[in-house]
């Protein structure tokens, strides 16, 4: 033992890392079933059991029966007079209760005497082979010995498959044969019904799937221990009926029907299953030709035998349920009354039957009816499991003698002998490090006047509160407050030992491994408060949930942080915490230790009982009541709202109703885990969120007294509550942009369509300045006025026209966006840092259209007046092109525009004088005579804005130089002087034709018209 207990770290004397057991010992030696231990583990591990009497239907009445011992019960079995010759005892109770650990212990203690004949049926042999040897024990001769030998010899010769076959034959018999109980069973029971899905082919290939029920009972029958392997029963459930056909359309029309008819509800479905069990015996029994009344027979001539020998028979049956086939009759012959006409026909017979509860008062309600006689009353082993320290002590000699085999390992076990009174050594006797390790973790008290043991088994790796919030973590489903021996063998003992072994020598438990194996936050016992786990993550982060694992479970959940006898935290390489200067932990309000585990308490508005709901959700794992989670909502949210300014970015406030759209009270804004009302779709999408963690669960509680106005006491939860509010206030702007369609990504593409609609008016193009670009966006347009309108293709006048109709929507919600306002009035100042940055993106080249899905929807209808932009341009290129074209001719390259005017005045009197012209003529003398006021620049910006755009597209890029030349309003003059430059070319064309026919003198007509056509010219014009 000395090499088990040399810790890997530190001195020997040290219980650091100690693993005292041996992992191949710990499965060799503790077993959850009772048949499995020798017989000195058997007995080296057994503890006293309490032992309830309650009525023969197994009810517990509201006055609990007595309670009695193991030795009490052999006492009363083997000496009660059988009533009649008949003694039936059952001992019930829910599976891994004991029952069979019961019934070994009576067999085991079991006196000898020639006077009986002892049949014990362990659950180990449930074989029919096994099952008949047993009952049939000694019997050489005759038909006993011929029925015997015909089971051996059929299972010896089958195989799984065809013993499979034969059960699903025999339940067809036994189902076609069966007479209906009610209305409803007779759409079950006989020919054509039921039946017609045991014999169709695709149905019974389903139901003999390997793990099926049919497949297991063909085991149970031929393979010893199989049918204990399964903690299903062997009978059928609704599980088993082929109800989940891959495609019901491959089996027959009759049993389509049937099942079509199963599937109408749980009646039709719970009828079938009654059915099926009720047909199962009888389909085992002739499945291994045992046929009706055989066994029942058999054993009334062993009870004939055995009454004319003067002897008395035993029978031992250690579980029920798993005597498939024949239990009726076994019943049948163990009942039968052994004394006839006044002599013993039949030898006496004791029965000990161990069975479930609920399987019990089955029989009860049938084959048990006719052995209320037989049973005086039942021993109930479904015990509460009393948190008493009496109690307790009970549970850690239970404990502890599973330890100490542990320990020691069945070859000294088996070595110390199988006398049921023989001293069992102490594995912690000679241990170095028994003192500091029974000090710090306990010792179990056993009896030494009893047993002549060493009192006090090692604890270790439990102690008292560990073991108890263990073994309730572990309880079967459904009751908490049972004792159940397998479940703390099996899930308590040998998990710890084994699975966690690693991690105690590593120095890593009780880890993350543990808490979850063992789950408390059910239980009817104190958690460790919020407020400790959220100290315990701030004085030691690293290993924060070790230490409140170990708080939890071997402190037994302390109100305040605290440390723990030193031989603990050695053992587990949990060094203690230095709490000198640490403030003291305050508990909030608990969960009353009474309620039952999973209820609440009442829903009221007491800030108490709130704090308490946080309590359970962070440390008991509960779900958060909806009033709760939405209050806590309503704290952060106000908090993150009062804490925004509107003034990063600069935009005007949003109203309440906004507000309230946009950043509800609801989990799609804060989020808190596993609350009850965390149903919004949106939630996954929360801005703000609240694991369950201590911390969370502390802060949480902080806030509640910051509701109520607690907010000296509370500085922690002041400070975060200001940081969460800092650090989502973003969010919040961001969802209210969202909602107006102004984040910046919503905004570039916006401001690109004001752009291009300022375009459309002339006023601004590719690379214009940021402060004409910023005041073409920021204006709504209603004074522009498109002067060179005649210049422009109808195309881009219609697009002008749709777009500044909605212009100034537009513009008003942009200038909303990056600015501010007084309620729903102008907007008085511009973030111009943000609307430069957001311009500068929205006029990076090329000028386009944007993307419907980039715009905002609102925007989309405006959107829609520019997206034919890519031809807008290209056509009224061609048409400004077109008219520079037309005016070069009339006023070549380096013509003033003065000379121009005079020239055509010279011409115009020239023809007037000629009578070449005649008519109104003001309108021309009036052109003439303000056409020098004119802005005649006009011309120069459009040569050599064609002339910029003629050479980029020569060049092959198409730049800003053809937007520009496309784009730009050179003013109201410019259309006036393409009118002036046409209208005289019209009227100097007329005048030099008529000039040619006219009839006058030639010399007078040569000499008036050589004037004209010279002065027509020099103007530049000439044909």
């Amino acid at each position: 033992m000395t090499a088990l207990l040399r810790s890997p770290v530190g001195d020997a004397r040290e219980l650091r890392r100690v693993v005292c057991w041996d992992r191949q010992q710990v499965t060799a030696t503790i077993a959850t079933e009772a048949v499995s231990p020798s017989k000195p583990v058997f007995f080296a591990t057994h503890t006293p059991l309490r032992i309830q009497r309650t009525g023969k239907d197994g009810v517990r009445s509201d006055t609990p029966g007595p309670t009695v011992d193991e030795a009490e019960v052999a006492r009363d079995f083997l000496t009660r007079d059988p009533v009649n010759g008949a003694l039936l005892m059952p001992v019930i109770g829910q599976s891994g209760t004991g029952k069979s650990h019961l019934v070994r212990w009576v067999k085991e203690r079991m006196p000898e005497s020639d006077r009986r004949h002892v049949i014990y049926l362990p659950k180990s042999g449930t074989s029919l082979k096994s099952l008949l040897t047993n009952l049939l024990a000694d019997r050489t001769d005759g038909p006993l010995a011929a029925l015997r030998d015909q089971v051996a010899s059929m299972t010896s010769g089958m195989d799984r498959a065809a013993l499979q076959q034969r059960l699903l034959n025999g339940l067809q018999e036994a189902v076609v044969a069966a007479e209906p109980t009610s209305p409803e069973m007779r759409r079950l029971a006989g020919p054509g019904r039921l039946e017609t899905l045991l014999l169709d082919p695709y149905v019974r290939e389903h139901m003999l799937q390997p793990d099926g029920l049919i497949a297991r009972m063909a085991a149970s029958q031929l393979t010893d221990g199989a049918a204990e392997a399964h903690d299903r029963p062997l009978e059928f459930t609704v599980d088993d009926l082929p109800l989940d056909l891959s495609d019901v359309r491959q089996a027959a029309a009759a049993t389509q029907r049937m099942l079509v008819y199963l599937r109408t509800g749980d009646k039709p479905q719970q009828l079938a299953v009654a059915l099926l069990n009720q047909a199962l015996g009888s389909a085992v029994a002739n499945a291994a030709n045992l046929g009706s009344g055989r066994l029942s027979d058999a054993l009334l001539q062993v009870r004939r035998q055995l009454a004319a020998e003067g002897r008395e028979i035993v029978l031992l049956v250690e579980d029920f349920a798993l005597i498939q086939g024949v239990q009726r009759e076994l019943l049948e012959a163990v009942i039968e009354a052994g004394i006839r006409g006044g002599r013993t026909e039949y030898a006496p017979i004791r029965t000990l039957l161990a069975v479930t509860t609920g399987y019990y008062r089955n029989l009860v309600d049938t084959a048990l009816t006719r052995a209320q006689a037989a049973t005086p009353y039942v021993y109930d082993l479904d015990v509460q499991f009393d948190g008493s320290p009496a109690g307790l002590d009970e549970v850690e000699g239970f404990v502890g003698r599973y330890l100490n085999a542990a320990r020691l390992g069945r070859t000294v076990l088996d070595a110390a002998g199988d006398d049921p009174d023989a001293k069992v050594p102490n594995a912690c006797k000679d241990c170095q490090l028994r003192a500091p390790c029974h000090a710090g973790f306990g010792a179990s008290t056993a009896d030494p006047v009893e047993r002549g043991e060493e009192p006090g088994y090692g604890l270790y790796p439990f102690n008292r509160p560990a073991l108890h919030r263990a073994i309730l973590a572990r309880a079967p489903e459904g009751r908490p407050d049972a004792f159940n021996p397998r479940a703390v063998i099996g899930q308590v003992i040998r998990s710890v030992l084994l699975e966690h072994a690693s991690a105690i020598t590593e120095g890593t438990f009780p880890d993350e491994r543990f808490t979850e194996r063992f789950p408390t936050q059910e239980l009817d016992l104190p958690v460790l408060p919020v407020a400790v786990s959220a100290e315990l993550e701030r004085l030691s982060p690293a290993d924060a949930p070790r230490r409140a694992a170990l708080l939890e479970f071997w402190g037994d959940a302390p109100g305040q942080v605290t440390n723990l006898d030193p031989v603990i935290h050695d053992a587990f390489g949990i060094p203690p915490l230095r709490l000198d200067d640490a403030p003291e932990s305050t508990p909030p309000a608990k969960t009353s230790p009474s309620r039952a585990p999973g209820s609440r308490p009442a829903r009221t508005a007491s800030t108490t009982v709130k704090t308490s709901e946080i309590e359970d959700w962070g440390a008991r794992q509960r779900q958060l009541p909806t009033n709760v989670a939405r209050d806590l909502r309503r704290i952060v949210r106000t908090a993150v709202v009062q804490r925004t300014l509107w003034l990063d970015p600069l935009m005007a406030e949003p109203l309440s109703a906004t507000l309230d759209r946009v950043w509800p009270v609801r989990s799609s804004v804060v989020s808190i885990e596993e609350a009850e009302s965390e149903n919004d779709p949106r939630t996954a999408q929360a801005p703000i969120r609240f694991d369950r963690t201590p911390a969370n669960a502390e802060f949480l509680q902080g806030l509640l007294a910051l509701a109520r106005g607690d907010a000296r006491g509370n500085p922690a939860a002041v400070r975060r509550l200001a940081d969460l509010a800092e650090k989502h206030r973003p969010a919040l702007i961001r969802r209210i942009q969202e909602e107006t369609g102004s984040t910046d990504a919503e905004l570039v593409p916006t401001l690109r369509v004001a752009l291009l609609g300022a375009a459309l008016a002339g006023r601004v193009w590719p690379g214009a300045d940021e402060a004409t670009l910023l005041a073409a966006a920021l204006n709504d347009g209603a004074g522009w006025v498109c002067r060179g309108a005649e210049l422009r293709t109808p195309a881009w006048r219609e697009a002008w026209g749709r777009h500044r109709a909605q212009r100034p929507e537009l513009v008003d919600r942009i200038r909303r966006a990056v600015g501010i306002s007084r309620g729903r009035g102008d907007v008085r100042m511009i973030d111009a840092v943000r609307a430069t940055r957001l311009l500068r993106l929205a006029a990076a080249e090329p000028w386009g259209a944007p993307a419907a899905a980039d715009v905002p929807d609102w925007v989309r209808p405006i959107a829609a007046t520019v997206t034919t932009w890519d031809t807008l341009v290209p056509d009224q290129f061609r048409q400004v092109e077109s008219t520079a074209m037309a005016i070069r001719r009339a006023m070549p390259a380096g013509t003033a525009y003065r000379t121009l005017l005079a020239r055509l005045r010279e011409a115009f009197e020239a023809a007037v004088a000629a009578g070449l012209l005649v008519g109104e003529l003001t309108a021309i003398e009036d052109t003439l005579d303000t056409a020098t006021d004119w802005g005649w620049d006009a011309l120069r910006l459009l040569h050599d804005d064609v002339a910029d755009a003629q050479r980029a597209t020569a060049e092959g890029t198409l730049n800003r130089a053809v937007a520009r030349a496309a784009i730009r309003d050179r003013g109201a003059d410019l259309p006036r002087i393409t009118r002036l430059l046409a209208d005289a070319d019209e009227w100097l064309s007329y005048a030099a034709g008529r000039a040619e026919k006219d009839p006058r003198t030639a010399d007078d007509i040569d000499h008036a018209l050589a004037g004209i056509v010279d002065r027509w010219k020099r103007i530049g014009t000439a044909r």
